[in-house]
């Protein structure tokens, strides 16, 4: 059974330090934050403690930094790769570029994307991903989830559908107890309606 679950969202390319200001840190007396070395090295220091935990990206890594406005998600996807992730799902603004740069994106990331309210026609994203994985070691379902509203807020293809996620766990849920033994279901989600209490045991929405 999964004793904890770490999770980070919303780096926004931000994968060196940074300054309080968010500009790059070349003044280290003055403070520096944030970074994927400073997180590694938190993360590394506490899975420790736990003797069995997922560690999780919850989106949001497009936007903020020239390592995306240049690089795309060129470096963000090398970066991703070196933190050993156990999977990820996706927030809104892996959208702005459109779905051809995020199926660039994704084709390069090396651990499971799962997104149920997510229908693409584009098919670099449709191949990589998926409703939920199971991590077999832990006798665990992990559902994703993003908000509905990316539409509206972001760029993704006309022909693509963001379902209600509320609606969508439902069924995804009945899939993982009918054709499985999972018992833990735990969704991951990006979505504006996250404080929702949980709709059934071990699904959190």
């Amino acid at each position: 059974m999964v004793t904890a679950f770490f999770h980070v969202n919303d780096v926004h390319a931000h994968l060196d330090e940074f300054s309080s200001s968010g500009t790059d840190c070349t003044r280290p007396e003055r403070g520096c934050y944030g970074g994927y070395s400073r997180i590694k090295t938190v993360i590394e220091d506490q899975r420790p403690n736990y003797n069995d935990s997922l560690w999780l990206n919850v989106g949001d890594e497009f936007q903020g930094t020239l390592f995306y406005s240049f690089y795309g998600g060129e470096k963000i996807a090398e970066t991703l790769n070196q933190m050993d992730f156990d999977a990820m799902t996706l927030g809104n603004h892996e959208f702005d570029g459109g779905e051809d740069k995020l199926g660039d994106f994704l084709q390069n990331l090396t651990f499971p994307i799962v997104c149920a309210n997510l229908k693409s026609a584009n098919q670099k994203v449709a191949s990589k991903v998926k409703p939920y994985h199971i991590f077999e070691q832990y006798g665990l379902a992990l559902i994703g989830v993003t908000t509905e509203e990316t539409p509206s807020i972001s760029s993704p293809d006309d022909a693509t559908i963001f379902s209600d996620v509320v609606e969508v766990c439902s069924p995804v849920r009945n899939r993982v107890v009918s054709s499985t033994d999972i018992t833990q279901r735990p969704c991951r989600t990006r979505s504006m309606r996250s404080s929702r209490p949980p709709t059934s045991p071990g699904l959190l929405l």
